[in-house]
Protein backbone atom coordinates (compact mmCIF):
# COMPACT_ATOMS: atom_id res chain seq x y z
CA UNK A 1 0.00 0.00 0.00
CA UNK A 2 1.39 3.38 -0.62
CA UNK A 3 1.95 6.31 2.08
CA UNK A 4 -0.60 8.43 0.41
CA UNK A 5 -3.44 5.52 0.37
CA UNK A 6 -2.34 4.82 4.20
CA UNK A 7 -3.14 8.61 5.41
CA UNK A 8 -6.53 8.74 3.16
CA UNK A 9 -7.82 6.01 4.97
CA UNK A 10 -6.91 7.02 8.61
CA UNK A 11 -9.36 9.89 7.62
CA UNK A 12 -12.26 9.15 9.75
CA UNK A 13 -15.55 9.28 7.50
CA UNK A 14 -18.92 10.18 8.38
CA UNK A 15 -22.40 9.03 6.79
CA UNK A 16 -24.56 12.14 7.11
CA UNK A 17 -28.64 10.93 6.69
CA UNK A 18 -31.08 13.90 6.37
CA UNK A 19 -33.95 14.59 4.03
CA UNK A 20 -33.34 18.23 4.61
CA UNK A 21 -30.44 19.51 2.07
CA UNK A 22 -29.46 22.33 3.85
CA UNK A 23 -28.61 20.32 7.39
CA UNK A 24 -26.58 17.82 5.23
CA UNK A 25 -24.91 21.01 4.14
CA UNK A 26 -24.57 22.25 7.10
CA UNK A 27 -22.95 19.38 9.07
CA UNK A 28 -20.74 19.23 5.46
CA UNK A 29 -19.49 22.39 6.10
CA UNK A 30 -18.90 22.15 9.82
CA UNK A 31 -16.89 18.71 9.62
CA UNK A 32 -14.80 18.77 6.52
CA UNK A 33 -12.36 21.57 8.10
CA UNK A 34 -12.15 19.81 10.88
CA UNK A 35 -10.58 17.02 8.29
CA UNK A 36 -13.40 14.40 8.28
CA UNK A 37 -14.31 12.80 5.22
CA UNK A 38 -18.35 13.23 4.84
CA UNK A 39 -20.73 11.23 2.93
CA UNK A 40 -24.39 12.18 2.65
CA UNK A 41 -27.81 10.19 1.83
CA UNK A 42 -31.13 12.49 1.88
CA UNK A 43 -32.92 8.93 2.49
CA UNK A 44 -32.56 5.42 4.23
CA UNK A 45 -32.49 3.52 1.07
CA UNK A 46 -29.41 5.45 -0.42
CA UNK A 47 -27.87 5.38 3.02
CA UNK A 48 -27.84 1.66 3.02
CA UNK A 49 -26.48 1.39 -0.51
CA UNK A 50 -23.72 3.56 0.19
CA UNK A 51 -23.10 2.33 3.72
CA UNK A 52 -22.87 -0.97 2.22
CA UNK A 53 -20.34 0.30 -0.29
CA UNK A 54 -18.20 1.94 1.70
CA UNK A 55 -16.55 -0.05 4.59
CA UNK A 56 -14.45 2.73 5.83
CA UNK A 57 -17.25 4.66 7.46
CA UNK A 58 -16.48 5.53 10.75
CA UNK A 59 -19.65 6.89 11.95
CA UNK A 60 -23.21 8.00 11.23
CA UNK A 61 -24.88 10.54 12.12
CA UNK A 62 -29.11 9.59 11.37
CA UNK A 63 -31.95 11.90 11.38
CA UNK A 64 -35.05 10.37 13.31
CA UNK A 65 -38.08 11.63 11.21
CA UNK A 66 -37.40 11.22 7.34
CA UNK A 67 -40.25 10.22 4.74
CA UNK A 68 -40.12 6.65 3.75
CA UNK A 69 -38.17 4.66 6.05
CA UNK A 70 -38.15 5.99 9.81
CA UNK A 71 -35.11 6.37 11.30
CA UNK A 72 -35.50 3.40 13.49
CA UNK A 73 -35.53 0.75 10.04
CA UNK A 74 -32.65 2.51 8.78
CA UNK A 75 -30.73 1.84 11.59
CA UNK A 76 -32.12 -1.86 11.84
CA UNK A 77 -30.88 -2.49 8.43
CA UNK A 78 -27.43 -0.47 8.41
CA UNK A 79 -26.97 -2.40 12.05
CA UNK A 80 -27.45 -5.73 9.78
CA UNK A 81 -24.36 -4.96 7.57
CA UNK A 82 -22.12 -3.79 10.38
CA UNK A 83 -23.38 -4.42 14.06
CA UNK A 84 -20.56 -2.74 15.52
CA UNK A 85 -21.88 0.64 13.38
CA UNK A 86 -21.42 4.23 15.65
CA UNK A 87 -24.46 6.31 15.87
CA UNK A 88 -25.50 9.89 16.67
CA UNK A 89 -29.32 10.00 16.08
CA UNK A 90 -29.98 13.81 15.65
CA UNK A 91 -33.84 15.26 16.18
CA UNK A 92 -36.44 17.42 17.24
CA UNK A 93 -38.01 15.55 19.14
CA UNK A 94 -37.25 14.76 23.24
CA UNK A 95 -33.93 13.17 24.12
CA UNK A 96 -36.74 10.46 25.93
CA UNK A 97 -38.56 10.22 22.59
CA UNK A 98 -35.46 8.99 21.07
CA UNK A 99 -34.34 7.01 24.04
CA UNK A 100 -37.37 4.70 23.70
CA UNK A 101 -37.47 4.82 19.82
CA UNK A 102 -34.02 3.49 19.74
CA UNK A 103 -33.74 2.04 23.15
CA UNK A 104 -31.57 -1.72 22.79
CA UNK A 105 -29.98 -0.08 19.27
CA UNK A 106 -26.56 0.68 20.66
CA UNK A 107 -26.88 4.55 19.61
CA UNK A 108 -24.04 6.42 20.86
CA UNK A 109 -25.35 9.90 21.34
CA UNK A 110 -28.66 11.98 20.62
CA UNK A 111 -27.95 15.32 19.17
CA UNK A 112 -30.99 17.89 19.21
CA UNK A 113 -32.29 20.18 16.09
CA UNK A 114 -31.45 22.57 15.89
CA UNK A 115 -27.87 21.53 17.31
CA UNK A 116 -25.08 24.30 17.91
CA UNK A 117 -22.37 23.64 15.92
CA UNK A 118 -19.72 22.99 19.08
CA UNK A 119 -22.68 20.49 19.98
CA UNK A 120 -22.32 18.31 16.62
CA UNK A 121 -18.38 19.14 16.95
CA UNK A 122 -18.27 17.33 20.94
CA UNK A 123 -20.70 14.57 19.65
CA UNK A 124 -18.78 13.69 16.29
CA UNK A 125 -15.65 13.29 18.43
CA UNK A 126 -16.84 11.70 21.78
CA UNK A 127 -18.50 9.25 19.16
CA UNK A 128 -15.40 8.79 17.18
CA UNK A 129 -13.37 7.97 20.13
CA UNK A 130 -15.71 5.08 21.43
Amino acid sequence: MHQREDAASAVPRILVIDDDRMILDLVESILEPEGLAIRTAEDGANAIDLFQREAAISLIILDWHMPGMPGEQVLDQLLAIRSGARVIVSSAASPSQVERAFAGRGVLQFLPKPFQVQNLLAAVRLALAA
